[in-house]
């Protein structure tokens, strides 16, 4: 049995740390914020309620798709059946549910009564540290064989038999420890996405429920209140585009709220601003770019490093979606159960 330290209680740390526990080591997560599920989360602001990262996510692959039953049989997700539909507004592409919409072209699933239900489940029965920054690592492999955490407030986490970055690839940077992990990781870059939280008295009048939109600065709007098992009042989730959050995210709070408000308000050619209730959150690492597809961690969808004991997983070292987040976990647990058998 190992002991092992994962950072980051994302669905990739989650799915790893399961995996590697059901093998009989010894597993803690540290997570810095106070809720788990990384991008699987939700905002709650009575009454209305947001799923202000991932908006909802599909299935392809089969071990994914086995997981995803799982999920359904438990009562974690539900499907959210999408149809493709054309608007009037020629600048935007939706999906709806409305009953007579044109066929659908594929599953879409949502947790429920909320998206950070999943986190919520996958962490039943793990060790996991809430509002834990680990803020650095001691090599203490010359004499002890094992690595120590220490915290921002420069406590002690533990000394831990392996390490395992579960975190957006600008965090896994500082802790690279070795060239092969330096070299690997530079590769990969994540870009900035701001969600911005719409709660209204009265729902509007809008004949879809997901749209995509081609703008300058609105990425996507979603009406969260539609989806599944949703309880409270008229919700929106409206995403930035990587671009605008680039420009924006050091300003201040009420003016990006109030730009992206009048951003959506042109698009749908409603007034948005009468919303009761506006909040922005700005995910600083959120979707993935510019990796070789053909490189080999790549393909592999993780990174281990049997001669420093360090491992590194995230959606990011795939295709950067709730897919890649459980297949990376999955795959670098699975290689490090059959390193660790032969100890």
């Amino acid at each position: 049995m190992k002991r092992i330290a994962i950072i980051g209680a994302g669905l990739a740390g989650l799915t790893c740390g399961k995996a590697l526990q059901q093998a009989g080591h010894d597993v803690v997560i540290f997570e810095k914020s106070r809720g788990i599920g990384g991008r699987l989360a939700t905002r709650r602001a009575e009454p209305f309620y947001f799923d202000h990262g991932v908006a909802a996510f599909t299935a392809s692959n089969d071990d994914f798709q086995s997981f995803v039953n799982q999920l359904l049989a438990e009562g974690v997700i539900a499907v959210w059946a999408v149809h493709q539909a054309t608007p009037d507004n020629s600048f935007v592409s939706t999906v709806s549910t409305k009953p007579n919409s044109v066929p659908r072209v594929s599953d879409n699933y949502v947790g429920i009564p909320a998206m950070n239900a999943i986190g919520k489940h996958l962490a039943s029965g793990l060790t996991v540290q809430r509002n834990t920054r680990v803020a650095s690592i001691i090599d203490h492999h010359p004499i002890f064989n094992s690595w120590e955490l220490l915290s921002d407030k420069g406590e002690t986490l533990g000394q831990f038999d392996w390490i395992i970055s579960a975190m957006p690839v600008e965090q896994a940077k500082s802790f690279a420890q070795t060239s092969l992990h330096t070299k690997v990781l530079n590769k990969y870059a994540l870009m900035p996405c701001s969600v911005l939280m719409l709660g209204f008295d009265t729902p509007l009048a809008l004949d879809y429920e997901y749209a995509k939109i081609e703008g300058e600065d609105i990425d996507k709007i979603i009406v969260n209140s539609a989806k599944p098992h949703r309880e409270g009042g008229y919700s929106l989730v409206i995403h930035s585009t990587p671009a605008w959050t680039n420009r924006h995210i050091e300003e201040d709070k009420t003016a990006c709220i109030n730009h992206l408000t009048q951003a959506a308000s042109q698009v749908l050619g409603i007034d948005l601003s009468t919303a009761a209730h506006k909040d922005i959150h700005h995910w600083r690492y959120a979707i993935g770019e510019a990796a070789n597809p053909q490189s080999g961690d790549h393909q592999l969808g993780y990174l281990l490093d049997n001669d420093q004991n360090i491992g590194v997983c995230g959606d990011w070292l795939l295709k950067g979606d709730v897919e890649s987040a459980y297949l990376s976990g999955k795959k670098l647990a699975k290689a490090m159960i059959e390193l660790l058998k032969s100890e």
